[in-house]
């Protein structure tokens, strides 16, 4: 391998890693003011049973489990790009792990406890980990 494309190898990882994390943070910044949104805005207003109104309900745990494990690929420091299956799967457990402890905290602190958020936390991170797996991962390597 010659030097020139050693080098340009080098060249194109780093601006594929700065796109990639680009887009992990315009995703965690979107997902931040969906959450404020939905959360302050528009669930106030629909309350009761129905659908759209346990949508909202469980928004809060649902948005934020499909965008943070995108919060790794913020800080991966791993000389290794994009990262590997198995690391992402990590992440996602990681956050599922939080977001279950979240719950419980809360329900330390007189919140009820509900089984919808823990459900709603683990279709986020498998939603997640398909976005990562089968769009994310396939986008990045198309255009490297």
């Amino acid at each position: 391998m010659s030097l020139n494309k050693i080098f340009s190898l080098g060249i194109r990882d780093t601006v594929f890693k700065k796109r990639e994390k680009t887009i992990a943070a315009l995703l965690l910044g979107f997902t931040f003011l969906l959450v404020l949104l939905l959360k302050e805005l528009v669930r106030p207003h629909f309350q009761g049973s129905g659908l759209f109104p346990f949508f909202l309900g469980v928004s809060p745990n649902l948005l934020p489990a499909i965008a943070a494990p995108f919060v790794f690929i913020l800080f991966n420091k791993e000389s290794s790009w994009p990262i590997k299956r198995d690391g992402f799967l990590s992440n996602c457990i990681v956050v599922f792990i939080s977001l279950i402890f979240h719950e419980f905290i809360r329900s330390r602190k007189g919140i009820l406890f509900d089984w919808n958020d823990i459900f709603a936390s683990l279709i986020g991170c498998a939603i997640s980990y398909f976005i990562y797996t089968k769009l994310w991962k396939v986008y990045f390597q198309k255009i490297s």
